[in-house]
């Protein structure tokens, strides 16, 4: 299933995109903890990415998913009750600046212009490599940008691809 296919399913079934940005203390298990309360509580979360802040010992951990308001209410009132989180806050995509990196080697140089040519969203495309007909790109851009690249291209076309998932940061 794409990205798009994703979304169009998540609007059928009357739920919104909402970013979830916690902090918390950088102790073994945190992150644990708040993926364990999401799996009891059968949230579909769509990426999870963590990382050390400015401050030493504090990350930032950046949930997305696919919820209606009164879930993503609990989950955020929930996960601010593990003792080792400072803050949580849920935003819509419009209140933070989010990106997403994905790595994605194309089979030839045709699968390679249409990504490098049709590039009409604010997304950064580069070629990495060439490793004999194959092209590796690197892609950055916010999730739903990203996901229209991706669908300018057929299935054929892609030799492997991985996402790092969201990181954000409120506006």
């Amino acid at each position: 299933m794409t990205g798009l296919d994703l979304s169009l399913q998540n609007i059928i079934m009357n739920k919104e995109k909402f970013i979830i940005l916690i902090t918390a203390v950088n102790k073994a298990g945190v992150l644990n903890k708040i993926l364990s309360l999401c799996r009891r509580r059968r949230y579909s979360l769509q990426s999870v990415t963590a990382g050390p802040t400015e401050k030493a010992n504090i990350y930032n951990i950046t949930l997305v998913l696919f919820e209606n308001k009164n879930r993503v209410d609990q989950i955020v009132n929930q996960i601010n009750k593990i003792i080792e989180v400072i803050s949580t806050n849920a935003f819509i995509p419009k209140d933070v600046i989010d990106k997403e990196l994905i790595l994605i080697i194309l089979k030839n140089k045709k699968s390679t212009d249409k990504i490098l040519k049709n590039n009409e969203h604010d997304i950064n495309v580069r070629v990495l490599k060439k490793i004999n007909n194959n092209f590796i790109l690197e892609i950055i851009g916010e999730g739903t940008e990203v996901d229209h690249a991706l669908s300018l291209l057929s299935k054929k076309d892609i030799v492997k691809l991985v996402r790092s998932g969201s990181v954000a940061i409120k506006l």
